[in-house]
């Protein structure tokens, strides 16, 4: 069972269009991420999200999403910044530490992600701590 995204940032209307300038600037444009992002005036955390996976509008259209129209970016640019951390987690605490924070995802406690990843509690308290840090400014 996947939890709804509650309580995540909110895109004001000056950010999101913002970003309809940033993938116009991408795709009539053909500015790199940086140019766009530096000329739609994107705050350097949007600009991270975006960098992180090298989207463009195509992309976009792919995933069902129209860049030029309103979108709901925040959810969008919160899961790639989720998608992002899990590979960092990945990297570092291997496949336990994908399955703890999968459990995560899906409403379990920290006690009860670690013992469905079988991690010690100094490695959860661990993952717990870098997914604080790494994502403490995308929730309100």
């Amino acid at each position: 069972m996947t939890r709804p995204e509650v309580g995540v940032f909110r895109l004001s209307r000056a950010d999101a269009q913002k970003l309809r300038k940033y993938f116009y600037l991408r795709e009539r444009e053909g500015l790199d991420p940086i140019e766009a992002g530096r000329e739609a005036r994107l705050s350097p955390e949007l600009l991270s999200a975006l960098q992180a996976e090298d989207v463009s509008g195509d992309a976009l259209v792919e995933l069902g999403v129209e860049p030029r129209e309103e979108v709901d970016y925040d959810t969008y640019l919160l899961r790639m910044k989720v998608k992002e951390v899990l590979e960092v987690v990945k990297r570092w605490w291997g496949y336990q530490g994908q399955v703890f924070v999968e459990a995560l995802m899906e409403g379990a406690s920290p006690e009860g992600a670690m013992v469905v990843a079988g991690l010690t509690p100094d490695s959860a308290n661990q993952i717990v701590e870098f997914l604080r840090a790494e994502l403490e400014g995308w929730v309100e």
